[in-house]
């Protein structure tokens, strides 16, 4: 790798982990180049300000988000297209949609993404940014499941209440993770992740289909 990739690798891990755990205004530059190691010129060199390099985090993140949940989105789309969808094939798609959910938000190499894109989706203190990039990554595939699952419910907010509630559930259980699993007993989350998860998805199907 040339020594210009990987100043700039060392720039965007470093502003990945502080912009998600300190926020925007919070993180300084100098605390940039300080925990990559590079000089406070590099910065600007590379990047032009912290505002363009905040962005290119979020595209960043954005996009590897998206590709997680590339292949259950697709076959969720193609599965609309038609135009009588089967209950259970929507009950299956919305189970697999829950646990690809899940599988990210309990996978811990996944932590300082989620940190960054909790601030980037609950927090205004960063350049405004396109959030609906994140609703058509998992919300909204949700929402169209539950509309199949549950044709009683006509509001829409209501759908996407629902929706959000499900997705929050889960989160839940990732940053309240060490009190979680005090209360379990057990220090070994890859021991307990799986059977925590079976409860949610089975909680979460409940929830949609009484």
């Amino acid at each position: 790798m040339l020594n210009s990739d990987y100043t700039r690798q060392r720039i965007i891990n470093a502003a990945y982990d502080l912009f998600g755990r300190v926020g925007y205004t919070a993180t300084t530059v100098r605390m940039i180049a300080e925990q990559a190691d590079v000089s406070l010129s590099a910065i600007p060199y590379y990047y032009e300000s912290k505002e363009n390099l905040f962005r290119i985090v979020a595209d960043l993140s954005i996009n590897e988000f998206s590709s997680f949940f590339e292949e259950i989105n697709k076959e969720i789309d193609g599965v609309l297209q038609n135009d009588c969808i089967d209950f259970l094939v929507a009950k299956n798609l919305f189970e697999k949609l829950v646990n690809r959910h899940l599988d990210y938000v309990f996978n811990t190499e996944n932590e300082v993404q989620l940190r960054f894109l909790f601030q980037l989706r609950s927090s205004q203190d960063h350049p405004d940014y396109d959030n609906d990039r994140f609703y058509s990554i998992t919300i909204k595939p949700m929402c169209s499941l539950i509309r199949i699952l549950r044709p009683d419910i006509e509001d829409i907010n209501e759908i996407i209440v629902i929706a959000y509630a499900i997705i929050g559930e889960h989160l839940v259980f990732c940053y309240h993770r060490p009190s979680i699993l005090s209360q379990l007993g057990t220090q070994d989350y890859n021991e307990i992740s799986g059977k925590i998860k079976s409860i949610l998805v089975e909680r979460d199907l409940k929830s949609i289909i009484h």
